[in-house]
């Protein structure tokens, strides 16, 4: 992406009285931090000289990256063996991406050994995550089987974040930057440094927002930060609450989606197109092409575009993804002797999200309603709708890894426990055909219609325990 970026750091915004003096009175130096912050992430990362395939991202390739405002996956593919995409084409938003050909489902991700992938699809929503380099210290990818670690799926790989250690001395940036699609990313990070000569203050905000390149992807990301830290002076209680929130346009169903999700290159479409490569679709004017924005019209050799209408003539504004996710992670780190280390975290996260789709001329038994007849003897198959498709969820639980280093022996044990619950819910929130809103409240159906007038099709819960554990040793011969 082309941008301007403006950069800006004031150290001296804020800062610690003479008698409070961190240069004076600290407990413990920076590189002491630092080691400390190793404590939390080192049980989930392989070490120096493990037998892995192993890239490691610093902090300043993540800081600088941050300020782009596209989602980490497009960092993480610039290392061997990393496949990265996004749905928009500009590189925010719903991205995907692949560890040696393995998805998202067998990659293994932790933030300070926390394990983020869903407990029911054991993946990862990086749209969840914009700017998370701005909050990250270091980053370190195993390609393919690799070191044991908390969570779920390592098969195909393994992704370790780590946050930054606490600053010591006070500080205060600012970035912002402007790019092709009226992409902005605007940021602020603050840290009061040292306090007391123990206490840490920490916070940020950062935020995306572009037009997207293909239609109806324009969307809003980002994430808010606040930290505390109390350090000693070789052990370290800290916690982090980390927010997140998204509203992106969606296009899931790709450039090469017609209608009723059928390709419209040649073979799948159910007749002959003489579209054949994505160059094809651009000399035909279907670069840009959205299925979950319009719907597509073929006139022979002449292909048109025509944007979904409401039934008062207005246009459906474009499917979105919303989502809103807290992490609270509570971390204890002890560096008890030259021989044993301790990380105790336990940990808790909320979210609550939906899409909204323009579902253009569906079957009404695709959610459960029976088709119909009109008082003038007209049968009632299909309807335009909008369905919506949401879920909350929390995970709670709590994770502990203890190390112990000496002479040619390094052995490192962890166990993770977290409890899971999450509720699934799906709405039609928008009847094409008014007549069918009007038959469900004729069955008795009127109370599976909410307050907002959306009509229930499902609702399910869900449960789930996870405990997992592992040691694993190395000696050096």
């Amino acid at each position: 992406m082309h941008k301007r970026l403006l950069y800006a750091v004031l150290p001296t915004l804020l800062s610690a009285t003479g008698a409070f003096s961190a240069a004076a009175q600290a407990p413990a130096d920076s590189l002491q931090v630092e080691q400390l912050q190793e404590v939390v992430i080192g049980a989930v990362r392989a070490a120096k000289d493990a037998p892995f395939a192993v890239a490691n991202i610093s902090r300043g390739e993540l800081q600088d990256f941050s300020t782009t405002g596209i989602e980490l996956p497009m960092l993480f593919a610039r290392t061997p063996g990393v496949l990265a995409w996004s749905e928009n084409g500009v590189g925010t938003g719903t991205s995907y991406m692949r560890i040696r050909g393995a998805g998202g489902s067998r990659i293994n991700v932790t933030l300070d050994g926390v394990p983020l992938n869903s407990p029911e699809d054991q993946t990862v929503f990086w749209a969840n995550m914009n700017s998370f380099g701005a909050l990250m210290g270091s980053v370190q990818i195993q390609r393919g089987v690799g070191s044991s670690t908390n969570g779920d799926g390592a098969f195909g790989g393994t992704i370790a974040l780590g946050t930054r250690a606490p600053s010591l001395v006070p500080t205060a940036e600012l970035n912002f930057s402007y790019g092709y699609w009226n992409t902005m990313n605007l940021g602020v990070n603050a840290s009061t440094g040292l306090l007391f000569n123990h206490l840490v203050l920490e916070g940020g905000y950062h935020q995306t927002t572009t037009d997207g390149y293909l239609h109806g992807t324009a969307g809003r990301s980002g994430n808010w930060y606040g930290g505390l830290s109390w350090l000693g002076r070789n052990w370290k209680l800290s916690y982090r609450l980390l927010g997140n929130f998204e509203t992106t346009g969606q296009a899931w169903n790709g450039v090469t989606a017609g209608n009723d999700d059928l390709s419209l290159m040649d073979g799948t479409y159910g007749e002959h197109t003489g579209i054949k490569t994505y160059e094809d679709l651009y000399n035909v004017g279907l670069g840009l092409y959205n299925s979950l924005y319009e719907r597509l019209i073929i006139d022979g050799n002449h292909y048109a575009m025509e944007r979904y209408k409401m039934n008062d003539g207005s246009f459906w504004p474009r499917t979105t993804d919303n989502f809103w996710q807290t992490h609270h992670i509570l971390n204890f780190a002890w560096d008890i002797n030259e021989y044993w280390k301790l990380s105790v975290s336990p940990h808790y996260t909320h979210g609550y999200g939906y899409y909204e789709e323009f579902r253009y001329n569906n079957k009404l038994t695709k959610y459960g309603i029976n088709t119909f007849k009109r008082p003038d003897g007209s049968t009632v198959k299909r309807s335009d709708f909008v369905r919506q498709k949401g879920l909350t969820q929390d995970t709670y639980g709590v994770v502990a890894n203890v190390s112990y280093r000496r002479g040619a022996w390094d052995v490192v044990g962890g166990l993770s426990v977290q409890q899971f619950q999450g509720n699934h819910f799906g709405n039609l929130t928008y009847f094409g055909d008014p007549d069918v809103k009007i038959f469900l409240t004729l069955l008795n159906q009127a109370h599976l219609f909410n307050k907002d007038g959306g009509y229930c099709y499902y609702d399910s819960d869900a449960a789930k325990l996870d405990a997992s554990g592992f040691v694993k040793a190395s000696v050096a011969l």
